[in-house]
């Protein structure tokens, strides 16, 4: 049937007029002019488009929508139950293989038949994803009206409008970095993998059809599409896991594997379907195992995808192939209640994520058991109420057109609405807006708001990247703060309120300023980048003072965020090398790192300035007020984090006599306790970084203790 044009159709003649018939004997040039044949082509073209324009689906296969169910189910749990299902997250690539499979059957079969079109292929998408998608959208976003702070609003609409231009995964991946927030506090995460799927379709039958229509190899575009793709994850899993898992072209090759499934099930169906019993019965169980290793195996702390991801996807596509007749397909897989979960099974994965979202963002902690129960039972419910409700009657829908129509502008209309909410805060505030005064992001600095600049000396910033380089506008550098985030977080407001002093931010996340040792943690290559920092400093004869700030507790042992924050693997995630075999607690590297570092900036004349941490707090000050309450914690307990760390400025102090030491405690703690508020103000924007405000009032009280100097 490839290629054919069509009135070469093998079709019923019967059922057309005898004039027709004679008109197609008369000779070519005559043809055209024949009324009968006129008319009558006419006729024949409208039948054979509107045939044309129905695609047909592949024939319905329950142990499919069973399939679909424990990938559903094994995401929900993982979600929910997590030590149940430590690698449930697999589910969402068993659904990458029955997409692939699924869409390219249709394509190839729709082709070989001639009754492919666009227009309907994207029509039955979008009446399949639309209903349900714009659903959980909406609720979403009145949910976050009532639950979320302004900021937290704010990032949930823009959020909303990724969602509803199925862009999420790209989003979630440009919002990757230290100040990103948890996971489980987004809302809308489980959107990334629906991203992948859409951009899948936008670009895999486009391609199809055209290899198509100018008769190129489609078993050699699979191959290599697929090779390539699964290289690529290979290759960049090891150098930007999160770019790996969220990107498409590093993700395409799953989808692609069921591609390539479904043009051997089209094109070799005898072959597909003839296979001996026993054979197939043995495929089935292994694609069985297969799943269950990679649940069993894999954890959050796997490098996935990278290899890992071989076991689901490959496991998923034995089971698919090896048909509905095998015993594991059929009494297992095509049971009813799993082919009932499979039906629901993509609002299902739409509506618990949310939902347990809200539950972890409202209780401030993960969720009792009985709530987690709940709230997944409340999404089965709401499931099934979308599918039975929403999805089936507008996909059976008479007037599909108008259908269809009415989803893309309300689709369109709630990207708009994550637009305007993301980008006008105060314009459609939430329920819980604070006061315009008292607002900052958490998420982002608003750079607009200060006067900085990104440094351009290359001597300084060439071959090695720093997460903060910034200067300010006012003048001629003559001051400088280096550290890791506790620098930058202070930074803003001295650049704001010190009129005798021009600012230079200079450092990198996670990276403490010391000379001599080796410290890793989430970033690489902290000491040579602080060799370059500390060299560069050394010759800047206009600068004359340099403050040290830090995020002390956490390269020792006693920080909040090992036990509060359950950051990974605890202290040991952070290594502390040195040379100096003599040293060999963390407290006396970290004292050795650090006595060096001020050493070399005290020989190159400049005054240096040490700042004693801000304190940790064991709890999340967003949640307290979003519970309304006035969160505190002992002093004497905050003095306990903090004695090693007090301890070794206090050594250095005896040392180096001529540095400072400024302890900002005051300006959150008194004589008994310490919170996360300066008098009405937030000052906190999470459990150890100053807000933009706090920014402010740190620097005030930084700057009256540098005038008494």
């Amino acid at each position: 049937m490839r290629g054919t044009q069509p009135w070469a159709v093998n079709t019923n003649w019967t059922c057309y007029p005898t004039s027709l018939k004679r008109a197609l004997e008369l000779p070519v040039e005559t043809r055209d002019i024949h009324p009968a044949y006129n008319f009558s082509r006419k006729h024949f073209r409208m039948t054979f488009e509107a045939a044309s324009s129905r695609l047909t689906h592949p024939k319905y296969r329950a142990d499919i929508d069973g399939l679909r169910a424990l990938a559903v189910l094994s995401v929900v749990v993982f979600h929910a139950f997590p030590a149940l299902a430590p690698g449930g997250f697999i589910g969402v690539d068993v659904f990458f293989v029955i997409s692939g499979f699924l869409i390219s059957t249709i394509l190839f079969e729709n082709l070989e038949r001639g009754s492919f079109t666009f227009r309907e292929f994207y029509k039955r998408r979008i009446k399949r994803i639309f209903p349900a998608l714009l659903l959980v959208l909406f609720a979403s976003l009145i949910a976050g009206w009532y639950l979320l702070l302004d900021d937290e609003f704010q990032l949930l609409g823009k959020h909303v409008a990724a969602g509803a231009g199925f862009v999420s995964n790209i989003l979630l991946w440009r919002e990757i970095g230290y100040f990103d927030v948890p996971a489980d506090s987004k809302p809308l995460l489980h959107l990334w993998s629906l991203g992948i799927e859409e951009q899948f379709y936008i670009l895999w039958p486009p391609l199809i059809w055209l290899a198509w229509r100018v008769r190129s190899s489609i078993p050699k575009i699979l191959l290599i599409a697929t090779a390539a793709s699964f290289l690529l994850n290979i290759y960049l899993v090891q150098k930007n896991p999160m770019a790996t898992f969220y990107l498409p072209f590093t993700r395409f090759w799953e989808l692609l594997v069921g591609s390539c499934l479904a043009y051997f099930a089209v094109y070799f169906k005898e072959q597909f379907t003839s296979r001996d019993v026993r054979t197939l019965n043995l495929h089935s169980f292994l694609g069985g195992a297969m799943l269950v290793a990679a649940m069993a195996l894999t954890s959050k702390e796997s490098v996935f995808p990278g290899w890992w991801a071989l076991l689901p996807t490959v496991g998923a596509a034995l089971i698919i192939a090896s048909g509905p007749q095998t015993w594991l397909n059929r009494y297992i897989l095509s049971n009813r209640l799993l082919v009932w979960f499979g039906l629901i099974s993509f609002p299902l994965y739409l509506w618990h994520w949310p939902l347990l979202a809200y539950l972890r963002i409202t209780q401030g902690e993960i969720p009792a058991l009985s709530d987690r129960i709940a709230a997944v039972v409340a999404a089965i419910v709401l499931a099934w109420v979308t599918y039975r409700f929403v999805e089936v009657p507008i996909r059976s829908s008479k007037h599909a057109r108008f259908s269809v129509t009415k989803l893309i502008w309300l689709m369109i209309l709630v990207g708009l609405i994550g637009l305007a909410c993301n980008k006008n805060l105060g314009f459609i505030p939430s329920a819980n807006a604070a006061p315009l005064e008292q607002r900052d992001s958490p998420f982002v600095y608003n750079l607009e708001d200060f006067n900085d600049r990104k440094c351009q000396d290359k001597d300084l910033t060439d071959g090695i990247a720093l997460t903060y380089c910034s200067m300010s506008q006012k003048g001629p550098i003559d001051a400088a703060i280096i550290g890791d985030s506790h620098a930058d977080d202070k930074f803003r407001g001295m650049v704001k309120l010190d009129s005798d002093r021009n600012w230079m931010l200079i450092g990198n996340a996670s990276c403490p300023p010391v000379l001599g040792i080796k410290v890793e943690a989430d970033q690489k290559d902290c000491d040579l980048k602080f060799i370059r920092i500390f060299d560069w400093l050394a010759k800047q004869k206009a600068i004359k003072t340099v403050v040290f700030s830090s995020y002390g507790n956490y390269q020792l042992t006693t920080s909040y965020a090992w036990e509060h924050l359950q950051l990974k693997n605890g202290p040991e995630s952070i290594r502390i090398d040195s040379p100096n075999k003599e040293l060999r607690t963390r407290d006396e590297m970290m004292a050795y790192g650090l006595g060096k570092g001020i050493e070399k900036v005290l020989t190159s004349g400049k005054k240096v300035i040490v700042f004693v941490d801000t304190p940790e707090l064991p709890f999340s000050p967003r949640d307290c007020v979003r519970r309304k309450t006035d969160c505190k914690v002992p002093i004497q307990e905050v003095a306990d984090r903090q004695r090693s760390h007090r301890a070794i400025l206090d050594g250095l102090k005896k040392k180096y006599p001529s540095i400072s030491i400024f302890d900002p405690k005051s300006l959150y703690c008194t004589n008994t306790e310490c919170g996360f508020k300066s008098g009405e103000t937030v000052v906190f924007r999470d459990s150890h970084h100053l807000s933009i405000r706090g920014s402010d009032l740190f620097a005030g009280k930084f700057l009256e203790f540098m005038q008494r100097k």
